[in-house]
């Protein structure tokens, strides 16, 4: 897969960009998905990327989101929770034009009287220092502290009075800034100048959110020097709820008090994170914010790590009824095991793991011996299941997915730079059809970069054809990670079909069965480049003849119909770049199949 990868991306560099030599097109540009459109803005490469490109649409902000640290075992580190969600490279401040009815006006608001009736003129006021504005028809009127809705009808009060067949609407022109202070455990303390509709979150997230030693669950709000609400974003990121009570005001104080006690947890738990807990939280709460444990967690196993006055480590197992009556204290560490023998050590992270998952007499992390192959491995847990699927074993590597990763990586970025060159200086006139060039390419690009590698290798697993033919057996290596499905019993069929569906399986249909099935081919459909990807992984073609297509259809086939691009095959560049694509998409295909 990735010897494909980097053909592509010779071809694409080395022919895309020469396809192409006429002057810009915005309408093409426009063409092509929003998130290839930002991606390439926000690339901002002046050597190529011209003003008229940028005059098409400012570049989008791009939220990059850190990456999650892995250990050797191919498991997310836990780390503080909600820390990630202040460390984006923007802060999204709200860009709001109108208010709410509620909403309080005061100095520096700028509002648009607008006069209908028997008087038709329109004044832009802007409410001063002592919360009140002039206008000559109707006077002085005091506006400040009144909300929004009950501003209007203060207007429509005082026009009633002294205006005859008038009528006058307010609206916002421009709301006025608010200035308040984020103070205690915070990244960025200091004042901060907001938008008066800013909710706490936008506050905290201009300050950076709180440091290492801040608090998630414990700000404060105060005003005139008294604590009038206290915040906790554990309402916020977890139950979705809004636990402040009062709205922000200029001169209000944020402050981040000191971080109470955190408790790691993690093994099978949804969300492995350190999370801070009140006085009165235990394990039932640190479950909760955990989204609870995972189907295959041990529940009579959990090893609880705690620090002794004197600074000693010691670890006890503890089962879930045991732990919801401890009361947990600050640095507990919780490893939550699954269910089966041979579990490993979690507080030996030096030692090598390999996961088996699924359909295995015994399921979970077991440690190796250098050197050690899968039958020995797979023997010495207990062997297969009985309803074990052999045929559709899934064998994953961390080293191998990394590479998968980065070659998409690689040809993603080549992609686009030849998509900016195209866009720039290409000769779309020669193209019968440009917008369908674009489009295939904008879609495909849209996928790689969403795409997730597996990192699969697609090996043998009966242990008898192993054993016989040695060389078939493979040695493990830290952070493998085997999947053993159950017995399949279904077919599916995806791409240009008209109704994509999963099938249960009939020994006696072969691959043009099914496609009838999900009601044939679609109108954009190529009948003569349909795949099949195996239950191993493995991607082929169906074989010429009745009998032949009919025995590569097994339980757990996934049977993939492409696009046709017969409108492109007289273009030079198409007629070298189709077979690399469907490589591409034959690999793309197989991860949402595993994905299923």
């Amino acid at each position: 897969m990735s010897k494909n990868l980097n053909i592509i991306i010779i071809l694409i560099v080395g022919l895309f960009p020469s396809l192409f030599s006429q002057q810009f097109d915005k309408e093409l540009f426009k063409s092509l998905p929003a998130s290839v459109q930002e991606s390439i803005l926000a690339r901002g490469d002046q050597t190529i990327l011209n003003e008229e490109i940028l005059d098409i649409a400012p570049p989008v902000p791009q939220r990059e989101f850190p990456t999650p640290e892995i250990d050797n075992y191919g498991s997310i580190v836990p780390v503080v929770f909600g820390k990630e969600l202040f460390q984006v490279q923007d802060n999204f401040p709200p860009q709001l034009k109108t208010a709410p009815s509620d909403y309080i006006l005061g100095p520096g608001d700028i509002l648009i009287f607008n006069f209908s009736g028997s008087l038709k003129l329109s004044k832009r006021v802007q409410i001063d220092r002592e919360g009140k504005v002039f206008i000559n028809e109707i006077g002085i009127i005091n506006i400040s502290g009144l909300s929004y809705a009950s501003a209007q009808e203060e207007v429509n009060r005082i026009a009633n009075a002294s205006l005859i067949g008038t009528n006058i609407d307010i609206t916002l022109a421009k709301l006025r800034p608010i200035q308040l202070y984020v103070v205690g455990n915070v990244k960025f303390p200091g004042s901060h100048i907001l938008n008066p509709l800013s909710s706490i979150n936008n506050v905290l997230f201009s300050a950076g959110g709180p440091t290492d030693a801040g608090s998630f669950r414990n700000i404060s709000l105060k005003r005139n020097n008294k604590v009038i609400d206290t915040i906790d974003l554990y309402e916020l990121f977890i139950n979705g709820n809004s636990s402040l009570k009062q709205k922000i005001q200029s001169g209000d104080v944020l402050l981040i008090n000191p971080v109470g006690a955190q408790v790691k947890i993690f093994g099978e738990v949804r969300r492995p994170a350190i999370f801070e807990l009140k006085k009165d939280d235990g394990f039932k709460e640190l479950l909760t914010f955990a989204s609870g444990s995972t189907s295959i967690a041990n529940k009579r196993r959990v090893t609880l790590t705690r620090t002794s006055l004197d600074q000693e480590s010691f670890s006890e197992d503890l089962s879930f009824k045991e732990l919801f009556k401890l009361k947990l204290k600050d640095g507990d560490q919780l490893f939550i095991h699954s269910e089966s023998f041979g579990q490993v050590d979690p507080n030996k992270d030096n030692t090598p793991k390999v996961s088996l998952n699924g359909a295995f007499t015994n399921p979970g992390t077991y440690t190796f011996n250098k050197g050690e192959t899968l039958v020995s491995l797979v023997e010495r847990v207990g062997g297969y299941s009985e309803n074990a699927y052999i045929d559709g074993g899934i064998f994953l590597r961390l080293e191998v997915k990394a590479r998968e990763k980065r070659a998409f990586k690689r040809a993603a970025e080549k992609l686009e730079d030849s998509l900016i060159a195209a866009l720039t200086s290409g000769q779309l006139s020669e193209i019968s059809d440009p917008q369908l060039a674009l489009t295939i390419m904008g879609q495909f690009l849209e996928r790689l970069r969403s795409a997730n590698p597996l990192g699969r290798i697609v090996t043998e697993f009966d242990i008898n054809k192993m054993k016989k033919i040695p060389e078939l057996d493979f040695v493990i290596q830290n952070g493998d990670r085997i999947i053993m499905p159950e017995q399949k019993t279904t077919v599916t069929v995806s791409g240009e079909i008209l109704s994509p569906m999963t099938f249960t399986y009939i020994k006696s249909l072969d691959f043009k069965d099914y496609i009838d099935l999900a009601g044939g081919f679609t109108k954009n459909a190529d009948h003569n480049e349909t795949f099949l990807i195996l239950p191993n992984g493995q991607s082929i073609k169906p074989k010429d003849g009745w009998l032949g297509s009919k025995n590569l259809i097994k339980p757990g086939t996934t049977i993939v119909v492409t696009r046709d691009t017969t409108k492109l095959s007289k273009i030079t560049f198409w007629k070298s770049i189709l077979p690399i694509f469907s490589n591409l998409v034959q690999t793309l295909a197989a991860i949402d199949a595993l994905a299923d």
